[in-house]
């Protein structure tokens, strides 16, 4: 069986828009798959799980309101660190 993080953006976000999983299940996939390869690679310098977590459940909220989802909702991403944004302290020098 393939696990859940290995499937493509596009089929991520059909599977949460359809409710066969959750933008939780999908984000919890996701970063069980980080922490289990991250020592190795250090290409994460800075996880953000509790704000994953929340998106991902903001997600799931707005799907059993019968809200229609932004195309790629659902599907965890991970984004540079980066001096202009909010959240965790930029780590660029």
């Amino acid at each position: 069986m393939t696990e859940l993080w290995q499937a493509s953006a596009g089929v991520i976000a059909a599977r949460v828009r359809a409710r066969e999983t959750s933008a939780r299940e999908e984000a919890e996939a996701a970063l069980a798959r980080l922490s289990a390869v991250n020592g190795a690679l250090n290409a994460v310098v800075a996880v953000t799980e509790d704000e994953a977590l929340t998106a991902a459940d903001a997600t799931d909220a707005a799907l059993a309101r019968g809200e229609d989802p932004r195309p790629l909702a659902g599907v965890p991403a991970t984004v540079k660190v980066h001096g202009g944004q909010d959240g965790p302290a930029a780590t660029n020098g």
